[in-house]
């Protein structure tokens, strides 16, 4: 067994081993307890607090959790900028991508029940994959002129887990595959869907993306991509149920995160969204309610979580949720699976057992290296698997993180890490995109680590 991976089966086994010590409740904890500084703590707020003054952000919410304990969790600015309407701990944010984590749990408890293997074809689910087709250039051609051919290999559901079954992102451009999937309306998950898009996630996958070719053969490479949405879809048939509805029944009602979503037509929740804004100059701007093409098929808006058909349900990008919900689910992962009622006292509610959870946060010497575009967002020294980073390579990414780590953000400013070595989470949230152009995500992972005492 590698270093690596014996790493991660001890610190699963370190987090099953104090399960019952962990609180339900958001109870901040004193951080010298567990080995952390109040002091540098108070630098992440001075950090934090100065991107807010400067007006990168109007606001963000952070929180940072060290043994199972809470001991950081503050909000900065205001949630919209007309209204001065504060951060605080009920804000819904846009997560977009750190949905992709979510629906692999999804996935996982799926896997666990035996009724989904990730070495099964995808066809056995959408029988419209059953003969896929792959560009194939042409030598000494322009990349536009390119035959199809039959893909030698099938795609596997773990293709769909690790990003390597040949889909794209519209926004990704390629000369092929960015023109075919913006004719047929091949939708990202970020914006309001038009008339002429999907009216479900079936649709898309079914009717649409199956009747394009693949980027490449299934297995070969690494393309972040819809992989999760097909991914989401899968879940639907499997569970005979829609995404929203499986993700509701199995993750979000036992773990009690009454404010993640993927629509709403709800008064409080769509007062409680935090408005999207996008850098304009010195300073930021709304985004607005209509979409927005903010760099070439890249098309965002701040009203697709109440506007639209509200029945195409983004397995990789679509779910909205408060900063404390989405903690409870990235301690339950770091728990080995289990998680307190958020009352604190009571069974412990299960969602994985640990098996699962080491085989979900576990990295093998198969799965992909980034590439190009998903370094850019900090993600060098890592691969792909699970809907998430595994940090594999400290001296390519410079960082404090232990190896192992898993980490992940979203496109409209949301970020999270969580390092079973360290027993370390922390998470960020605010609403900007897109948001390239400052490192505030890099320092609260920084400021974060700097303020661990006692390492392991």
């Amino acid at each position: 067994m590698s270093k690596l991976k014996s790493a991660i089966v001890i610190s699963i086994l370190m987090v099953a081993s104090f399960s019952s010590a962990i609180a339900g409740e958001l109870t901040i904890r004193r951080p010298e307890k567990v080995g952390m500084s109040s002091e540098k703590l108070a630098d992440l707020s001075a950090a934090m607090q100065g991107y807010v003054d400067n007006k990168t952000v109007a606001g963000v919410s952070v929180l940072v959790a060290r043994r199972g304990q809470v001991v950081y969790r503050e909000d900065f600015g205001v949630s919209d900028l007309k209204t001065e309407r504060p951060m605080q701990d009920d804000t819904i944010f846009r997560i977009a991508s750190m949905t992709k984590f979510i629906v692999s749990i999804a996935a996982f408890t799926l896997i666990e029940d035996g009724l989904l293997c990730r070495h099964h074809r995808l066809s056995d689910y959408i029988p419209a994959f059953a003969s896929p087709e792959v560009i194939e250039s042409i030598d000494g051609r322009p990349p536009t002129e390119y035959n199809l051919v039959p893909a030698r290999r099938p795609i596997y559901i773990e293709n769909l887990l690790d990003h390597t079954a040949g889909f794209e992102y519209r926004f990704h451009n390629h000369p092929v595959l960015g023109q075919l999937y913006a004719e047929n309306e091949i939708w990202d998950g970020f914006n309001t869907v038009s008339e002429g898009g999907p009216q479900t996630i079936g649709e898309l996958v079914d009717q649409r993306l199956a009747e394009l070719p693949l980027l490449f053969e299934p297995g070969r490479e690494f393309t972040y991509s819809l992989a999760h949405d097909v991914l989401g879809h899968v879940i639907e048939i499997v569970s005979g149920m829609s995404l929203a509805d499986y993700l509701q029944m199995r993750i979000f009602g036992p773990l009690e995160m009454d404010s993640t979503f993927f629509f709403t037509n709800d008064a409080d929740q769509i007062a409680r969204l935090a408005t999207v804004y996008t850098p304009d100059g010195d300073g930021i701007k709304e985004l607005g309610n209509d979409p927005v093409e903010l760099f070439p098929n890249f098309y965002a808006d701040n009203g697709f979580p109440f506007q639209g058909p509200q029945s195409v349900y983004s397995g990789g990008a679509g779910l909205c949720a408060t900063l404390n919900d989405f903690y409870r689910v990235i301690q339950m992962v770091e728990n080995g699976g289990r998680i307190k009622p958020k009352c604190g006292w009571g069974p412990s509610i299960q969602i994985l057992n640990c098996r699962s959870v080491y085989n979900l946060l576990r990295v093998r010497d198969h799965d992909p290296r980034m590439d190009p575009f998903t370094e850019q967002f900090g993600w060098k020294g890592y691969r792909f698997n699970n809907g998430a980073g595994v940090h594999v390579d400290p001296s390519e990414s410079g960082k404090a993180a232990s190896i192992g780590q898993i980490s992940w953000n979203g496109a409209f400013h949301t970020m999270f890490f969580m390092d079973p070595e360290q027993e370390l989470i922390g998470i960020m949230m605010a609403q900007l995109v897109p948001f390239l152009g400052n490192d505030m995500q890099a320092q609260f992972e920084k400021l974060t680590y700097e303020a661990v005492t006692e390492s392991y």
